[in-house]
């Protein structure tokens, strides 16, 4: 077959959205939707009490069943429409298009375009990234995450990335490993797409954006391969670090 991608990028980003939406607005009331409206145009400038009303909100990767619930709704809806709209194309011309929750780095690109959302996130800074929960949102662990994106369901969905960063203390030693091996197994036992995973501390890290030439082996994880930190831009590398803090 012929074949291309149908993208849900930023696919955390929206799901936050929609579930501060539902939970602020529609199921709790403490919120008008013209009010969350107007907060959100104005980047929450003099909206502090909206903006820490948002942000309360649990998301995706905290493994909440209110917002679990959106994340299967929107990810099952995504990929029924994709599945109808490609049927005539199938049937006609032997051309798939299939669904992913892929973004790459455009989270970063799109994110200085936009203005802030719902969930809390402001103008100008980065969306969630493949499908990854946003940065911040997985307050449970990473079980909790795991659990979260388990609601994703697989089938009909040809990728979804996960940048997955642990720092190597907490799995360090053979007992270490075969936790980490076991978590990882679950996950992947019950469903799970995808894990790519690195190891590193964000001291390091930080240390790497001062003095470049004494961290030329520092490797990380982009987005489906992997890169010498030292060389990639600025805005990736912030990105990779705030991922590591919120991990």
């Amino acid at each position: 077959y012929l074949f291309a991608l149908m993208n849900f990028p930023m696919f955390g980003t929206v799901c936050d959205c929609f579930t501060v939406t539902d939970a602020l607005v529609f199921r709790d009331k403490k919120l008008t939707l013209a009010e969350l409206i107007d907060a959100v145009d104005a980047n929450f400038e003099g909206h502090a009490r909206t903006l820490a009303m948002c942000r309360k909100v649990p998301k995706y990767g905290s493994d909440d069943a209110f917002s679990n619930a959106h994340v299967n709704r929107l990810a099952d809806g995504m990929a029924s429409i994709s599945r109808k709209y490609a049927e005539k194309y199938l049937e006609s011309d032997g051309f798939l298009i299939v669904p992913c929750i892929q973004s790459d780095t455009w989270h970063l690109k799109y994110g200085m375009k936009y203005g802030a959302t719902p969930d809390g996130r402001l103008a100008g800074t980065p969306f969630s990234q493949n499908t990854r929960p946003a940065n911040g949102s997985c307050t449970n662990g990473l079980t909790a995450m795991f659990n979260s994106m388990l609601h994703i369901p697989a089938d009909g969905f040809l990728s979804g990335a996960l940048n997955l960063d642990i720092d190597p203390g907490q799995f360090e030693g053979e007992s270490g490993h075969e936790l980490f091996s076991a978590m990882l197994a679950v996950y992947f036992n019950r469903g799970g797409m995808h894990a790519q995973v690195t190891a590193a501390l964000l001291e390091d890290l930080l240390d790497a954006q001062v003095n470049p030439p004494l961290h030329r082996d520092l490797r990380v994880r982009i987005t489906g391969y992997s890169g010498i930190f030292v060389d990639i831009t600025k805005p990736l590398q912030d990105d990779i670090i705030e991922r590591t803090v919120h991990s």
